[in-house]
């Protein structure tokens, strides 16, 4: 939820996000769709950095 705050609290339009992690968490595909999902679809989503 304190992700989602922030994200809503911020105007992503036309931004690009590099989502990352600082410890193995699996697989972070649910994150990735949450962001996508959250996000306006003009904001450029990379592929994540430190997940495995």
């Amino acid at each position: 939820m304190s992700v989602l705050t922030i994200l809503e609290g911020y105007d992503w339009s036309g931004k690009t996000m590099v989502p990352f992690v600082t410890h193995g968490t699996g697989d972070l595909s649910r994150t990735i769709r949450d962001l996508t999902t959250a996000l306006p679809e003009n904001t450029t989503i990379l592929e994540p950095i430190g997940g495995y």
